[in-house]
């Protein structure tokens, strides 16, 4: 498909204006999106499947998995959930480089991406496109690049570990459900993974304007193996700030630790 015809624009970008040897680093998937369309993220979807990324790397390169910023949900008619980007996304991609890497004089490392997507609006369209990018290799201290605010954007996106210790809310479970409780949060919405349990209604259960959040289960899941497994987004009323947490709760260790 020509590129005047897609209906994202798909760019490699760095948070530097160079590569140091030695140094860890991240490279992005920048992707601009049409209006009234959406791509995919990596969790649970009615529809659609998530972006894929395929990299070609210099030697001395070595590549992390995709980090995923937090999506929103899209709700279609006939009741399907997905959860997506709109508008503008930069998916991150830790990257290490070896000390061994050479940094001589002209010394470049080229960086290519075959990528594809699904795309939807009313109709979805398979798109993919081939691209690359370079940067000079230096041993010294690099600057930021132009597009720094964007890996910001993403990273203040990406969801934070669940901490050991004050925990960002509270998750508990009863019979046929769990409960996910923020106090001084004005918003809730959980996105789930594959592995995490089936809700039984999550168009209604799974976001909500309030601090709590009440998810019914599906009662053919026996109750010792449910698993709470995912994101969750909330905006607190102080702030105004989306924060996003992963979440990964077994029912059967919460109910020993409540023991």
């Amino acid at each position: 498909m020509p590129l005047s015809e897609l209906h994202v624009t798909v760019s490699l970008i760095a948070p530097e204006t160079t590569f140091v040897p030695g140094h860890a680093t991240q490279i992005g998937v920048n992707l601009k999106i049409r209006d009234g369309w959406h791509v995919y993220w990596n969790g649970k979807n009615d529809t659609g499947t998530p972006v894929r990324v395929m990299l070609t790397l210099p030697d001395g390169f070595k590549a992390g998995e995709i980090l995923w910023p937090g999506p929103v949900r899209h709700v279609s008619a006939g009741e399907i959930l997905d959860h997506v980007y709109e508008g503008e996304v930069t998916l991150l991609i830790p990257i290490e480089i070896s000390s061994t890497v050479s940094s001589s004089a002209g010394a470049t490392a080229n960086i290519s991406a075959h990528i594809d997507w699904v795309v939807c609006r009313e109709v979805c369209v398979f798109e993919s496109i081939d691209t690359q990018f370079s940067l000079p290799i230096f041993s010294k201290d690099t600057k930021p690049s132009k597009d720094l605010e964007k890996f910001a954007a993403s990273r203040a996106a990406l969801p934070k570990p669940w901490p050991t210790e004050k925990p960002p809310a509270s998750i508990s479970w009863s019979e046929g459900r769990v409960e996910i409780a923020t106090p001084g949060a004005n918003w809730l919405a959980f996105y789930p993974y594959e592995g995490c349990s089936t809700f039984l209604d999550p168009i209604k259960d799974a976001e909500a304007k309030g601090p709590s959040l009440s998810l019914r289960l599906d009662p053919k899941e026996p109750a010792d193996e449910r698993r709470l497994f995912g994101v969750l987004a909330m905006k607190l009323t102080a702030s105004g700030l989306v924060e996003y947490y992963l979440v990964d709760r077994n029912s059967r260790e919460s109910r020993s630790s409540e023991r």
